[in-house]
């Protein structure tokens, strides 16, 4: 019955109700507030005033519980015009709240509007239905307030209301999970030279793109391009950005500034270099948003500086980057060989270089990575495939793994911060490279963002930077020195090769983990370091109680590229 809606559109709110219902404006709606309006106990009692009369509604008493007395009213909306009611409610950021409502008659609407919000947080359908029908939806709230307002549909019989509450829940466990944040990111790498006017059309392109299918950009330049456009009169097409709801940060390849408009790639592993890099980057980025403004970085980095460098140029927030030493590969690199994907959570990044350890946890470092998968549309881009049928391998496999820990219950408080990120670069978005980042968000929208499962949550929402990091910072402060995720893998693993929705057959992402035995889905082959054949894997349970612990390869019959198999002890 319940038809959860991401929604997304300009300020003010009454031009976001009318974008979203625009029906709402023409007269011969029939809303009826059948009574038992009611706050949570935890607000106290009733506030007889807390809504007001709109000339347009009726009310009586509840009809459900059997209440009677005055009918509690309801506040009129900024326009005359529209039809629909609203009120207002205390809310404590990082906490999880349960709005419940019975609904009878045609078609409505339910909408949360967090404080300060241009745009609704989340759109709830509601009917037809031919009986009193109890809804419900979880909300974790990121402001100190909330507006709920209520709609009945053009159209159709009354949309009638009753009993609603607004609450935290029950103490004990709970199956509530947070939604996953999509992300989407443009790197903006360099000058745009002659290709300048072209690069602009593209930033016009990535507005109405976000606009039209609800996502938020996370945007990240280098100070060259920002000089580009200080030189060219056109800071307010950046700023544009930050007004419409997205971020804006700095990107840097290690680049130095050597005249006006003139930039280049320096040894970025001599500390002197490195900080004049960022200096230079970040002072041209500030020039167009604002340093108040520039709090995200994604950076070529030899990683013993990352974190002096975080530090003395007060970015609270790296994303996915390059972070090295020379001869190594950085963090979002080594995903594929042991887990097979990027990190799915934010975390306090460690500054090691260990092989393998690239993904330790430091629970007192002072900024947050948030990762991503890069160029849509790529067959590899720093060490993972991104073509379109991937990203979409990818999310399932996330989707996958946010079902299980929804489906399990876990004391209240206890769920985690999801994040799931793809990004296209300023000057590469040919006609093909858009249908790409197009079908991608499409494919999103229609199957995950702002759709419910059956117990209610909501499986992701659209993001910025900004605010995974808002909602992990939150996580943090309730759960002191604790590791913000972690990798659990069964001792059997079935592994092999999986059919893909495409009908391709593709390697298994991730690395096979396992004791004893090797679970294969077709005839293969166990290889050492050095390629030697150590086992023949036939169909099903193949025994490896005989072979040393270590890392070993699996090549399937017919494929070439092996994939990584650590034996544990």
């Amino acid at each position: 019955m319940l038809n959860w809606m991401g929604f997304s559109a300009p300020k003010p709110v009454v031009v976001a109700l009318l974008a979203l219902f625009p029906a709402l404006a023409i007269a011969g709606f029939e809303l009826v507030i059948d009574g038992g309006f009611e706050e949570p106990s935890v607000y106290g009692d009733h506030v007889s005033d807390a809504w007001r009369v709109h000339d347009t509604l009726t009310a009586s008493v509840s009809s459900v519980t059997g209440r009677s007395g005055t009918a509690f009213a309801v506040a009129a909306l900024a326009d005359d015009s529209l039809c629909g009611i609203r009120t207002s409610f205390a809310t404590e950021p990082g906490t999880e709240y349960t709005l419940k409502l019975w609904h009878r008659g045609g078609a409505g609407r339910a909408a949360m509007l967090e404080a300060g919000a241009g745009s609704f947080g989340k759109v709830v359908a509601l009917g037809p239905d031919p009986s009193w029908t109890e809804c419900s939806c979880n909300w974790t709230a990121s402001s100190p307030g909330l507006a709920v307002f209520l709609f009945d549909d053009w159209g159709g019989s009354s949309s009638q209301f009753d009993d609603v509450s607004f609450s935290e829940p029950a103490s004990g466990t709970t199956t509530f999970e947070p939604p996953i944040n999509v992300l989407f990111l443009v790197h903006v790498e360099g000058s745009a030279g002659a290709d300048y006017d072209a690069w602009m059309l593209e930033n016009r392109w990535l507005k109405g793109l976000c606009a039209q299918r609800g996502f938020k950009l996370t945007y990240l330049s280098h100070g060259a391009y920002m000089e580009d456009v200080t030189f060219c009169g056109d800071r307010d097409s950046i700023l544009e950005f930050i007004g419409l709801g997205h971020q804006v940060g700095t990107h840097n390849h290690g680049k130095v500034r050597l005249a006006p408009r003139l930039w280049r790639v320096a040894d970025y592993t001599f500390w002197d270099t490195a900080r004049i890099s960022w200096g230079q980057n970040r002072e041209w980025v500030d020039s167009v948003v604002g340093a108040q403004n520039n709090r995200a970085v994604c950076a070529a980095v030899h990683l013993p500086y990352e974190a002096a460098l975080m530090d003395s140029f007060q970015y609270s927030q790296t994303v996915g980057p390059s972070a090295s030493v020379p001869g190594t590969r950085g963090r979002e690199q080594v995903g594929w060989d042991f887990v097979g994907h990027q990190p799915h959570h934010p975390y306090r990044p460690g500054a090691s270089a260990v092989e393998g350890e690239q993904w330790l946890e430091d629970v007192t470092a002072g900024f947050v990575n948030v990762d991503n998968y890069a160029q849509v549309g790529l067959a590899t881009a720093h060490g993972f495939p991104c073509e379109v049928r991937d990203i979409k391998r990818f999310f399932r496999h996330l989707y996958q793994q946010w079902l299980s820990k929804e489906s399990n219950p876990e004391p209240a408080g206890d769920d985690k911060v999801w994040t799931f990120g793809f990004l296209t670069h300023l000057g590469a978005n040919t006609p093909a490279v858009r249908s790409k980042v197009d079908s991608v968000m499409t494919w999103l929208n229609d199957s995950f963002i702002g759709k419910p499962t059956p117990r209610g949550n909501v499986v992701a929402r659209c993001a910025t930077r900004q605010l995974v990091q808002d909602e992990f910072m939150l996580w943090a402060e309730q759960h002191p020195g604790a590791v913000s995720f972690s990798f659990k893998y069964p001792v059997l693993v079935a592994e092999g090769v999986e059919e893909q929705g495409d009908g391709a057959r593709r390697p298994d992402a991730g690395a096979v983990i396992s004791r004893r035995t090797l679970i294969a889905r077709s005839r293969s082959l166990l290889c050492d370091a050095t390629g030697r054949r150590v086992l023949a894997l036939e169909p099903g349970a193949n025994d490896a109680a005989r072979l040393a612990p270590g890392v070993y390869y699996l090549l399937a019959a017919g494929e070439h590229q092996r994939r990584k198999v650590l034996l544990l002890p």
